[in-house]
């Protein structure tokens, strides 16, 4: 079944703490507070808040790529060995951070209830062991004959402990609109994260000139409504505003 959200379901929304809090798997540009921040009406200034802890983890079994004219990933599932996506486990949503979700994500995505594992402090990702040879699903096809079966099964056991369940938001818009090509983060935030929190700094303006120039992609909004002044956008403003009038009339 897709979650997806309307403008309307945003104003009906359940207060939160009317029911259990959500744990969601973010791995693209949501994994950046600013924006996640925005979309959900986070109060705090960074996370983690008063309401929700963020960690670093892996989502194993799936693929992230880029979409097509466009600024952010999408996943799928991959049957490739040693497909991992890196990302952020976010604990502690509301039930109504989760529909402000749907609706950011529109229907491009479905959400679903995923295993993550959780990186511990200094421990590196698949995705960074892959990319230097040593990644995990190598590295036990290497070692495996020098181990007894029963210290396997321990690993095996333990990597079990260390799964938690999630959600997260799947591609569900079609393989036509994908490139093979990994999206990266960081390129994101340095070049592209302007037009999603609706920041002018000199950081992002030659960037931007590049864009009105005909350096982007034209017509094409690469967020897809998503930015502050997108359609999204506005409706999850226009949300924010009438959740403070109520907030206001009640005190």
């Amino acid at each position: 079944m897709t979650s997806t959200a309307t403008a309307a379901d945003l104003s009906s929304r359940k207060k939160p703490g009317e029911s259990p809090t959500h744990t969601a798997f973010f791995y693209g540009t949501l994994m950046s507070p600013a924006i996640l921040q925005r979309v959900i009406q986070n109060p705090s200034i960074a996370l983690p808040s008063s309401h929700t802890t963020a960690s670093p983890a892996l989502l194993p079994g799936f693929r992230r790529h880029r979409v097509r004219h466009a600024d952010y990933p999408a996943i799928l599932p991959s049957k490739d060995r040693g497909a991992c996506v890196r990302g952020t486990l976010v604990r502690g949503l509301s039930a109504a951070d989760m529909v402000r979700l749907d609706y950011f994500e529109g229907t491009e995505y479905e959400r679903r209830v995923v295993s993550v594992r959780v990186v511990e402090e200094g421990e590196k990702g698949e995705e960074e062991a892959r990319d230097q040879g040593q990644g995990q699903a190598g590295k036990k096809g290497k070692e495996g004959k020098k181990k007894e079966k029963g210290e396997e099964d321990e690993e095996d056991e333990e990597d079990e402990a260390t799964m938690v369940r999630a959600e997260t938001y799947v591609w569900i818009a079609g393989r036509k609109q994908l490139e093979d090509r990994e999206w990266d983060f960081e390129e994101f935030r340095r070049e592209k994260m302007w037009r999603w929190t609706g920041r002018e700094s000199s950081e992002y303006r030659d960037v931007e000139k590049l864009d009105e120039s005909g350096g982007g992609n034209g017509e094409v909004d690469p967020t897809r409504g998503r930015g502050p002044e997108g359609e999204i956008g506005k409706g999850l403003e226009r949300d924010s505003e009438k959740t403070e009038e109520v907030l206001e009339s009640a005190v």
